[in-house]
């Protein structure tokens, strides 16, 4: 239970064979590592935010300043092929499913030999954000027009583009809706979130780049 195992969990481990139990008590524990690694992370990029929201309190700076710092342009993209795998998430889905869900797709390119055209890519269709499920859609774009593809479509799209850990992610956000709303534009389709980096190939969160697209048009 200290190691943050359920009791459900706890409940599959003690009911196994005795022949089994070290195997999956080892492949249990891996799991339950890089679970806790990824909270780890998560709860670091969440405490250096704080750490320069009380320094911008301290130095006379508002709370929101980082907002108005972010850059918001408007750019025309193109249709894209995707394969895509789409369901409902839960906020301890997102701390542990990025990374798997991107690597079935993944998996699945290299297994049917399929081309790879572009950077993984999040849509958020859900109107708000709800702890009890979001219907999250994760998608890569390749050439090939197969089963569990479909054509994303080009359009308008209000941009902004994050240098920095996911945690700063909610200021661009905050950031792009203020933006439509000054500029008389609205939301027509899911917003979406494109890594341009890999986090497992930088050294360090503020080397990470991610893409954010509001597609809009003029109200």
């Amino acid at each position: 239970k200290s190691y943050q195992f359920s009791l459900e969990e706890i409940k599959t481990i003690v009911e196994l064979e005795e022949d089994q139990l070290e195997e999956k008590l080892c492949s249990a524990l891996n799991h339950k590592r890089k679970e806790i690694q990824v909270k780890i992370g998560t709860l670091e990029d969440t405490l250096k935010q704080i750490n320069k929201d009380v320094l911008n309190i301290e130095n006379g700076r508002s709370i929101m300043s980082i907002v108005d710092d972010i850059e918001v342009q408007l750019v025309e993209t193109q249709p894209m092929n995707i394969l895509y795998i789409r369901q409902m998430m839960t906020s301890d889905d997102y701390a542990q499913g990025y990374g798997a869900h991107f690597s079935r797709l993944y998996e699945r390119i290299a297994t049917e030999n399929l081309t790879l055209l572009g950077m993984p890519i999040t849509f958020y269709h859900s109107p708000e954000y709800n702890p009890a499920g979001n219907d999250t859609e994760f998608a890569i774009p390749i050439a090939e027009p197969v089963m569990g593809t479909r054509e994303m479509p080009g359009g308008l799209c209000a941009k902004s583009v994050l240098k920095g850990p996911y945690s700063e992610l909610t200021a661009v956000y905050a950031r792009l809706r203020e933006w439509i709303e000054d500029e008389k534009y609205e939301l027509v389709k899911s917003p979406y979130e494109v890594y341009m980096t890999d986090p497992n190939q930088t050294d360090v969160p503020e080397g990470m780049i991610t893409e954010v697209y509001f597609p809009v048009k003029k109200k």
